[in-house]
């Protein structure tokens, strides 16, 4: 009887501790430094929790990731070419100091993204991002719209509702029309979502 009994509650003691071993098994192991390979997806009007139409006063002083603080800039300064005054009112974003994004405010409303140096850990919804190679994105996009570089040097590939920038290595009113038109170690130096 007293075997009855021990083997009983040795099965007892053995049954309520299983499930806590099997939940142990089930919970995913958190790995150091994850943080930093976050990716961010820009599309459809969104970059993370911020979008497209929201309000200057709603936005997170910080995103974990994303950036780490912003300030609202509304300056005003003179166009040489067009002799007006223009005003310009966008959010800047920074993470580790460094300015990485912003976003068009005007009215206090966002209305576009623009992704700089830094920003490598954001990209597009096919995959390109700030430091993209050049002749890649020209083989993947020839068919797009590419403006002329002009006196700049720069051209732009247009695809939906994005806007690549990126040096080319000559001036014009002609459009890249081959990879060769791209130094070997040029890079997608600007994206623009709108």
């Amino acid at each position: 009887m007293k075997r009855i009994l021990l083997l009983f509650a040795v099965a007892f003691i053995f049954g309520s501790v299983m499930p806590t071993m099997a939940q142990q098994k089930k919970t995913p192991v958190k790995q150091a430094g994850n943080n930093s390979a976050a990716k961010f997806i820009l599309g459809n009007g969104e970059l993370g929790p911020l979008s497209i139409g929201q309000t200057v006063s709603s936005l997170p002083k910080s995103v974990a990731g994303l950036y780490d603080s912003f300030k609202y800039v509304n300056e005003t300064y003179e166009n040489e070419m067009e002799g007006e005054m223009e005003t310009i009112e966008q959010c800047e974003f920074y993470k580790g100091g460094k300015r990485i994004f912003c976003a068009m405010t005007p009215n206090k409303k966002i209305e576009s993204f623009e992704l700089y140096e830094g920003s490598s850990f954001i990209q597009t919804a096919d995959g390109i991002y700030v430091g993209y190679p050049a002749r890649s994105l020209f083989t993947k996009y020839r068919s797009k719209k590419w403006t002329p570089p002009y006196y700049y040097g720069e051209t732009c590939c247009v695809s939906g509702r994005y806007e690549y920038v990126m040096p080319v290595i000559f001036e014009g009113e002609r459009k890249p029309s081959k990879t060769t038109d791209f130094s070997s170690n040029a890079k997608v130096t600007t994206i623009r979502h709108r």
